[in-house]
């Protein structure tokens, strides 16, 4: 079972988000490669280090920089319904 896990705070008018918890990460991450595709058209990525790039479609979580695990992620309020979405979406796929 694949889970990811965070936990939140807020500052002005940011969502910051710190990954408590990845079980799997790099190739394991995604159901075939390091990357889970989103219904809401958001990549969940475990590249390198957390990181929001909602811009370009993009999350990435724990990666290959394992000093950078700490990172924590800034989010507006819509991004961070977009992340809170995939996250669950990813958690639900990888419970059975």
């Amino acid at each position: 079972m694949k889970k990811i896990e965070y936990k939140v705070k807020h500052d002005d008018k940011l969502v910051i988000v710190k990954i408590t918890k990845q079980t799997h990460r790099e190739e394991a991450f995604g159901k075939n490669n390091n990357e889970f595709e989103c219904k809401n058209g958001i990549t969940l990525a475990s590249v390198t280090c957390p990181a929001n790039d909602i811009g370009y479609n993009y999350i990435f979580f724990r990666g290959e920089s394992l000093s950078q695990d700490e990172d924590e992620v800034f989010f507006n309020a819509n991004e961070f319904e977009l992340f809170k979405e995939c996250v669950k979406e990813y958690n639900k796929c990888f419970s059975k």
